[in-house]
């Protein structure tokens, strides 16, 4: 991070990730309706 008057520039440094982590498998994702009615309970 180097912070210069006026502005900010931040450098991230991207880790290599581990080539024998499976990929994440489930299932798909909800809807903005479904993911609310589960919220409310209404769900299953």
């Amino acid at each position: 991070m180097h912070i210069h008057i006026g502005r900010i520039e931040v450098t991230a440094i991207q880790e290599s990730r581990p080539a024998g982590k499976p990929s994440r498998k489930g299932a798909a994702p909800l809807s903005l309706d479904d993911y609310l009615a589960r919220r409310k309970g209404d769900g299953s």
